[in-house]
């Protein structure tokens, strides 16, 4: 089997957010733990845990803000791969992937770019005046029997030429995002030149919930091109 490997990303480039802080509200009753799933979106229903997607098909996801439990909720759509050469990815960042934090340098054939889309539908609050922010669900490039696969730590919305005027890439602080409003993020896969590696061919999504609110499980959901 070969090892799972990873490509740094460009200095400048900036990760997807990882645990954020809350956004303090004048009201106190804002910040008091929250152990269900309150003010839920009319007719949102969250994907089971375990559930495979087809590729462009939307999950209802839910996060919950780690020592609140107030709930957040995503309608999330992993889309199809597109393939990227190196030259591309080259252009797209400015400078040579495989040179960036590996020695040696790895040697690249051919990238796959999964972008992604979160779509803020509300929080508990059910309010925008005091927005809630949390952690985001991880995505993870895997292979069709799940496995990690080949994947770029930070930065993918670069290297797929996704952070540009144009987009609304998801901000650094969650609670900045607009309901109704949908972000593009990205995942990046890659084939090795001589060692092709794990090269994913799906995304999984893994949510981390608040042990304060038992109203909803950790989701694990996973995008494919086709059915298991």
């Amino acid at each position: 089997m070969h090892a799972l490997r990873r490509l740094s990303a460009p200095p400048a480039a900036v990760a997807l957010a990882a645990a954020l802080a809350a956004c303090g509200s004048v009201d106190p009753q804002d910040n008091a733990p929250v152990t269900g799933l309150v003010n839920e979106p009319e007719g949102f229903r969250p994907t089971a845990d375990g559930t495979h997607l087809r590729f462009d098909e939307p999950a209802e996801v839910v996060t919950t803000h780690f020592s609140t439990g107030m709930p957040v909720y995503w309608e999330v759509t992993v889309h199809a791969p597109t393939r990227l050469t190196l030259q591309q990815v080259k252009d797209n960042i400015g400078q040579d992937p495989q040179r960036i934090g590996d020695a040696p340098p790895v040697a690249v054939r051919t990238f796959s770019c999964f972008p992604v889309t979160f779509t803020s539908l509300g929080q508990g609050l059910g309010r925008d005046d005091a927005p809630v922010s949390v952690e985001l669900p991880s995505l993870t490039p895997v292979d069709g029997y799940g496995t990690n696969a080949n994947y770029v730590g930070v930065g993918a919305e670069s290297y797929c030429g996704l952070d540009t005027e144009e987009t609304d890439t998801v901000p650094s602080y969650t609670g900045d995002m607009v309901t109704g409003r949908s972000y593009t993020t990205a995942v990046v896969t890659w084939e090795g030149q001589r060692d092709p590696g794990i090269v994913g061919t799906g995304v999984r999504l893994n949510t981390l919930v608040s042990p304060r609110n038992p109203g909803q499980p950790p989701q694990a959901l996973t995008w494919g091109p086709g059915a298991p």
